[in-house]
């Protein structure tokens, strides 16, 4: 009877197969993902070219980042790694396969197709040779007797040629590459304690050390104790200022030793940090409100202080400095983000009446401290300009003068070559050849916007309450564009000289070929005119013979006039179920797109442009945050978008209420960089807001008591009724 069998692998043969293939699928993987590879590419940023000295400073604490010891030591792993994958595949190649599919008819030496006495000739010519008394091995013959005694049998031979089995059609027999051993009684306590190690000790301490991880974060990578700790903090005082931000911001979670184990706290802070708090004025260190008057929170918000001012630090304030702000940018996004959504929450009365919402001051505040954290700014007037390398607060003297007035890094591209030359005359060509590449890769941002309706009666019309979509288009290039040289000036004269004349010559040759022959113009004259006498006078002589037509043949036109009218319905009806099915497919085509766009910047990677940024501690890419404000109410209309794949051209939807009430609205659309002072765009957007149209009850829907109680009855009858009735 035909059954299952299984074979373990005695001798661990075809186990060291199964571990050699299992470590490849390991082993191969890991080298190509974890090998160190060497950069030869070279930079071409700013930052790698220029030879102002922070940058000098940023581009070692870079390279620093990754030490050569950690990649001798992951080269060492992989090493050994492979040593023992080669040892695995020795030891496989000398294993010798015992196991061999015994074949009565191999063994005599015949064919399957062999007599009875060519067997019989054959076993004998073999038995003389394999016998032990003529010097023959005692184990060949003994398989050669089985093997002749097998062929003997008619049955025994028919089951061999038929089901390659003396006995019949066998079991179905199935190799497992593990060692019998481990399913042996003897040995079951220790694969049993070691399953339970495996899948009951190690398995839910990965899992839970990954989950606690997890859950401890944000989507930002930002800890859930500080968003909750932002939350409270903007409900206490929903108006800030920028002090007051930065003091919310340096009592982040993110830079306490419990929560961050890249903290560290060094008995030289007992000295340094004091020092330090005296070099800077107000701190309110002094304050004894928390998280204010944390130890921790003291020394982050002296460090923001510090790199805001460019203050010389030692080397292990500039470490902790470091660390703390690589976090800055994700933590100012997720307060700004908190703050916008409990604004409109508040607004939206999903709060009680206590609350207060931020102002749109307070959201814009944090902003703009953003771009100051990465350029290591404060903002105030003309230090924009400091920015670009080599320049110093003494320079500034020289962009605000009688003849000129740059107050920002914009205008101060689009000048002339010689007058940037006369204004940076105390640098080298080298400092100022620097200065016109950082120049080359600020950002310049064109902003369009169109206004839709979500509304089936009327996409073109604003009404009270109506949900607006705003599209708006963005198109990024670079600040070389608006570069104001006077080699450039004349290049461009040139061209739109060039450009005029062949635009000249254009319009004189389209001029010669639509001049017309004088004998064309004489037969254009006199087509011309008796054709609009014509359509004078037939007019009304065709209108008098249709009367008469008609007046003649009334009783004839009765049957064409009903015929027409029902074909003319018959056709508004179709035309009608034409356009339900086209605006449903457009209504269909619409979500499609939309839900493209979607998964379009879901998917998008995210990365823009490199910033040249030489105080900041780590590599930073443009990002910008979307928004509408109210600047006249002082508060925020649609939930900012934090904009991350801005490389050259995106589009983006920003979604809001319409006011309640019907009047013409001046909004702001803005873009605000959070990387670079002064580079916002901002525009101006007026909404005609109308009343909305009453809804007005059909009769129809108008039931009576006594009408629903007969549709009840109905209903009740209805749900009694057989088939037969």
């Amino acid at each position: 009877m035909a059954g299952m069998k299984f074979e373990y692998d005695e001798n661990g043969a075809k186990f060291v197969y199964f571990l050699l293939s299992f470590y490849a699928m390991i082993i191969i993987p890991c080298t190509y993902y974890f090998w160190p590879k060497k950069t030869v590419k070279k930079s071409t940023h700013a930052e790698d070219q220029s030879c102002f000295e922070p940058c000098r400073v940023k581009i070692q604490l870079l390279a620093e980042k990754e030490p050569r010891q950690r990649g001798i030591f992951v080269k060492l792993v992989l090493i050994v790694a492979w040593i023992v994958f080669f040892y695995l595949a020795y030891k496989a190649s000398q294993i010798e396969i015992e196991h061999k599919e015994y074949d009565p008819f191999a063994i005599i030496g015949v064919d399957r197709s062999a007599s009875d006495q060519e067997i019989k000739k054959k076993y004998r010519e073999q038995a003389k040779v394999m016998h032990p008394d003529k010097g023959g091995d005692a184990k060949k013959f003994e398989e050669l007797a089985k093997a002749y005694q097998a062929l003997t049998d008619e049955e025994t031979k028919k089951n061999w040629i038929e089901f390659g089995n003396p006995d019949g059609p066998g079991v179905t027999q199935f190799g497992i590459a593990l060692p019998k051993w481990i399913i042996d009684g003897k040995n079951s306590y220790i694969v049993l304690g070691a399953y339970i190690l495996v899948f009951m000790v190690i398995m839910p301490i990965i899992v839970g050390t990954w989950w606690y991880r997890s859950i401890r974060y944000t989507g930002d990578q930002v800890l859930i104790i500080t968003t909750q700790l932002y939350n409270f903090l903007i409900m206490k005082s929903p108006q800030m200022n920028l002090k007051k931000i930065i003091m919310v911001l340096g009592s982040s979670r993110e830079f306490e030793r419990h929560s961050n184990p890249e903290i560290v706290e060094r008995p030289s802070d007992n000295t340094e940090v004091p020092q330090l708090l005296k070099d800077l004025p107000d701190l309110q260190e002094k304050t004894r409100e928390l998280p204010y008057s944390a130890p921790y929170s003291i020394k982050a918000r002296a460090l923001i202080h510090a790199h805001l001012s460019r203050l010389p630090l030692s080397p292990n304030l500039t470490k902790d400095k470091n660390i703390l702000i690589k976090k800055c940018p994700f933590l100012i996004n997720e307060l700004v983000g908190n703050t916008a959504n409990f604004a409109q929450a508040v607004m939206s009365n999903y709060f009680p009446k206590g609350f207060t919402a931020p102002k749109l001051d307070t959201i814009e505040n944090m902003m703009r401290l953003s771009p100051m954290i990465v350029q290591a700014l404060w903002n105030k007037s003309k230090c924009n300009l400091l920015q670009l390398p080599h320049i110093e607060e003494s320079q500034l003297k020289h962009f605000m003068t009688k003849k000129r007035n740059i107050g920002s890094i914009k205008q101060f591209a689009e000048t002339n070559d010689s007058d940037r030359r006369s204004i940076l005359r105390n640098l080298t060509d080298e400092q100022y050849d620097d200065i016109l590449r950082v120049c080359s890769y600020y950002p310049s941002v064109e902003m369009t916007y169109k206004v839709n309706i979500d509304d089936d009666e009327d996409e073109h019309t604003i009404t009270a309450g109506a949900l607006v979509t705003l599209d708006v288009f963005l198109k990024r290039d670079s600040l070389k564009v608006h570069f104001g040289s006077e080699d450039l000036d004349k290049q461009e004269v040139e061209d739109t000289k060039a450009d005029e004349v062949d635009e000249l010559a254009a319009n004189e040759t389209q001029k010669e070929e639509n001049k017309a022959k004088p004998w064309q113009k004489q037969q254009k004259k006199t087509k011309s005119k008796p054709k609009a006498k014509v359509t004078k006078v037939t007019k009304p002589k065709k209108v008098e013979q249709k009367a008469k037509e008609e007046s003649e043949s009334d009783i004839e036109e009765s049957g064409l006039d009903e015929d027409a009218n029902e074909n003319v319905s018959a056709s508004e009806d179709k035309n009608t179920k034409l356009q339900e099915k086209s605006s449903g497919d457009d209504y269909f085509e619409k979500f499609q797109q939309m839900q493209k766009k979607k998964e379009k910047l879901e998917t998008k990677a995210k990365i823009s442009h490199r910033v040249y940024c030489p105080y900041f501690p780590d590599i930073k890419q443009e990002c910008w945050w979307l928004y509408v404000a109210d600047k006249k109410t002082n508060t925020i209309i649609s939930s900012p978008i934090y904009i991350q794949t801005l490389k050259d051209t995106e589009e983006f939807e920003l979604k809001f209420m319409a006011p309640k009430t019907p009047a013409i609205y001046t909004y702001t659309l803005i873009l605000r960089s959070d990387s670079y002072l002064d580079f916002d765009v901002i525009k101006n957007l007026k909404l005609d807001v109308k009343k909305a149209q009453d809804i007005e009850e059909h009769p129809q829907w108008n039931f009576t008591d006594e009408e629903d109680a007969k549709e009840d009855e109905k209903e009740d009858d209805d749900e009694y009724a057989t088939e037969s009735d």
